[in-house]
């Protein structure tokens, strides 16, 4: 596992977390390794090498859904700090998605010219996110729900 995060009201959901993906094949949780992972109160969410976004119930350890619309390794996943059901991540196939749970088939997303390495979300305007590719080559500034129209791109990054 490649990235870490941590949820003060489920103490072992990074031990959970980091166990599934070592040990995958005895357990519930992910089989394939993982590079990111986001909480939101008893849920995790994980962005994978086997190209999926998932969301697990951290009591059950079950998979709730998996998303399927980035088509490489999903190296960065991150909830929205205010809006509960918006995720926003990013993969080694270029593109950066955000979307809300509520609509799994509605996805904004938008490509970059290089491997997407960290997203994150405003802490202070969560409804605006960073996205950054791999050596900082791309760098796009936006808001949600207004995804695909960047407010800022470093280079002609974006597409």
């Amino acid at each position: 596992m490649l990235g870490l995060a941590w949820n003060p009201t489920h103490r072992f959901g990074a031990y959970w977390a980091n166990r599934c993906a070592t040990d995958g094949a005895r357990s519930h949780g992910p089989q394939s390794p993982l590079h990111g992972v986001s909480y939101h109160r008893h849920t995790l969410a994980s962005a994978s090498a086997d190209h999926t976004i998932k969301l697990w119930d951290l009591q059950t350890t079950q998979a709730l859904r998996s998303y399927t619309h980035h088509k490489d390794k999903v190296q960065t996943v991150r909830w929205n700090p205010a809006e509960p059901t918006v995720m926003l991540s990013g993969a080694y196939d270029r593109t950066a998605a955000v979307y809300d749970i509520r609509a799994p088939k509605a996805v904004a997303s938008w490509k970059l010219t290089a491997d997407v390495e960290a997203t994150q979300w405003n802490p202070f305007a969560p409804q605006y996110y960073l996205v950054s590719g791999k050596h900082g080559h791309s760098i796009r500034s936006g808001s949600w729900p207004n995804a695909t129209r960047p407010a800022f791109a470093q280079c002609g990054a974006c597409s």
